[in-house]
């Protein structure tokens, strides 16, 4: 039961930790290199994985996070028209539909 507890816990603060970590990001450094841009979708490519972790199972979560974190490039690079979003959306549609079976 301590070590269940000890794992919520520890989850729950590496969250609020990346969550005050993107906010700062956000304020702090404004996205004028891709370096930057790279590292705040990664930090919110992580951040939703770890919510998504401990609501979903591992499989789904994974899916999740791959999905915003492309979704999250193809926004960065200003490359999000409804055709490659339609696009997106088919492929992990078909990636769960595959996973199912």
């Amino acid at each position: 039961m301590s070590r269940l507890k000890y794992k919520i816990n520890f989850h729950f603060i590496l969250i609020i930790s990346l969550v005050v970590a993107a906010i700062l990001m956000v304020i702090f450094l404004p996205p004028s290199t891709w370096l930057i841009k790279i590292g705040f979708v990664l930090l919110l490519s992580l951040i939703s994985y770890l919510l998504s972790r401990i609501l979903l199972s591992k499989k789904l979560s994974i899916l999740i996070s791959l999905f915003l974190t492309s979704n999250f490039f193809l926004l960065a690079s200003k490359l999000a028209d409804p055709l490659n979003l339609i696009l997106l959306c088919s492929l992990f549609v078909g990636i769960l539909l595959l996973l199912k079976k």
